[in-house]
């Protein structure tokens, strides 16, 4: 743990807790997770992009054979 004392006046702090999951052998994986919602700087740079559906997907490839491409 680091004291508020150490810490720089700007900093922006992120809550985070632990997730821990069982593996098949039996053994304890945990990781970090942060609450990416309260970072400040990634709310303005956030971007969403589409993705392409499996029948657009299915469709360019088809093309793409008939095509000989």
């Amino acid at each position: 743990m680091v004291s508020q004392a150490d810490l720089p006046k700007l900093a922006n702090i992120i809550v985070s807790h632990v997730i821990y999951k069982y593996k098949s052998d039996g053994t304890l994986k945990a990781r970090i997770v942060p609450h990416g919602e309260m970072d400040d700087e990634k709310a303005f740079l956030r971007t969403v992009a589409q993705t392409m559906s499996v029948e657009v997907l299915r469709l360019l490839i088809s093309i793409a054979a008939e095509n000989s491409w």
